[in-house]
């Protein structure tokens, strides 16, 4: 008896088995665009992003290779940003520009974590031998937290030079049940959420550029008028 509650816990925690979607909770992956008749607005193309991810243990959850995924996802924001007229993606090597803004990413990162997981199970297995199937369960449904990291290098230039080279590390934590800690839907969960801070970083930084580049736009017009 005590061994079949083992094993009935033990099942918990391979529920999931199916590869998750890369999940993200911004804009809708794959929206379609429109050309914007914005003058002041930028056109920015988006490199295929460089790998250079020591650990991919992640990929191994997911449906599709994440960094494709992402950098559509990358696309649909720049694009949701009004000072952003259109986003192209480009698939070769080359540096050659037909946009008013070009961004090459590195991702170096991009993982989850349970502290002291197999601890977790191991407890919760042994609650399982000491107090029946219930009791395994009980401890299965405590909460625990799961960490997601990322750690990508970018930078954004123009025709004439660079003008931003940056590193962004990002984590966060969520709260999920023991049992479900594991799953891949909380693995994409997790990476996709701590992705949305990175991004958030990057719009910053096109938000800024796009508003010097305005700013300097009027000071000339000042003048000559």
């Amino acid at each position: 008896m005590n061994r079949v509650i083992i094993i009935a816990i033990g099942l918990m925690f391979l529920v999931g088995c199916v590869k998750a979607p890369f999940f993200y909770p911004g804009t809708e992956i794959g929206m379609e665009q429109e050309m914007r008749n914005n003058e002041s607005a930028k056109s920015i193309t988006v490199k295929k992003f460089t790998d250079s991810r020591s650990d991919k243990e992640i990929d191994k959850s997911l449906k599709k290779y994440p960094l494709d995924t992402m950098r559509v996802i990358l696309q649909n924001e720049l694009y949701s940003m009004s000072c952003v007229k259109a986003v192209e993606l480009k698939n070769d090597s080359s540096d050659q520009m037909t946009t008013d803004l070009f961004l090459d990413l590195t991702i170096r990162e991009l993982k989850w974590k349970v502290p002291d997981y197999k601890q977790k199970v191991a407890a919760s297995a042994g609650m399982g031998f000491a107090f029946g199937l219930i009791g395994g369960l009980a401890y299965s449904s405590k909460k625990t937290d799961v960490h997601g990291f990322i750690t990508l290098h970018y930078q954004i230039k123009n025709s004439d030079s660079v003008l931003v080279k940056k590193t962004i590390e990002e984590m966060i934590t969520i709260q999920e049940r023991l049992m479900n800690c594991d799953t891949r839907k909380t693995k994409a969960r997790v990476i996709g959420l701590v992705y949305e801070k990175a991004i958030q970083k990057i719009k910053k930084e096109i938000s800024a550029i796009a508003e010097t580049k305005n700013m300097s736009l009027k000071f000339e017009l000042f003048f000559i008028g």
